[in-house]
């Protein structure tokens, strides 16, 4: 069921390749997951956008939720390389070096809550944009299908009743 929501992102270093999950493949696939469900459970042909808005907040708080560690590795990261770039004596060296190792180091050392760290406003700024992303989306998306619909049943000439319609562009017209 969940297959279609790891969109993963190639995460290199020296020895090996490792794949992460990408939030925003987690995000859409919660959210689309949420929408079959409200609309097979209500039996509804579109979400309405109080509904979409619930669904995106809810996807986005679980994608945040689940990458967060990945990004308070990236933020260690940063750290590292600011204190090697102004650092007068000799470079600092840290044993860990890939993504996997630093994860376990900061477990083994600060607890798994060091993972987490800072979840509460990356859920307050990510729940409400995701939210506002989605219930736009589907808001809009309902919107221009209805008047394309509306708008296909009231042209006339020999494309009446075709929501969708072919432009030939200049290069196109050129090979012809």
């Amino acid at each position: 069921m969940f297959l279609h929501i790891f969109v993963c992102l190639p995460v290199c270093h020296s020895r090996s390749r490792l794949i992460l999950p990408s939030s925003l493949g987690i995000y859409w696939g919660f959210y689309e997951t949420f929408k079959a469900n409200i609309l097979s459970r209500k039996q509804l042909q579109e979400l309405p956008v109080a509904w979409a808005f619930l669904s995106g907040a809810t996807a986005g708080t679980i994608a945040g939720v689940a990458t967060l560690p990945f990004d308070v590795v990236k933020t260690h990261r940063q750290i590292e390389l600011g204190q090697l770039l102004t650092a007068k004596a000799a470079p600092i060296r840290t044993e860990a070096t890939h993504t996997l190792a630093l994860l376990s180091k900061l477990y083994r050392e600060k607890g798994f809550a060091s993972l987490f760290s800072g979840v509460t406003p990356r859920i307050a700024k990510v729940a409400p944009s995701c939210a506002i992303m989605i219930s736009s989306y589907e808001f809009f998306r309902g919107y221009f299908r209805r008047r394309n619909a509306t708008k296909a049943k009231t042209d006339e000439g020999p494309l009446a009743g075709k929501s969708l319609r072919t432009v030939k562009t200049p290069l196109q017209k050129s090979k012809e």
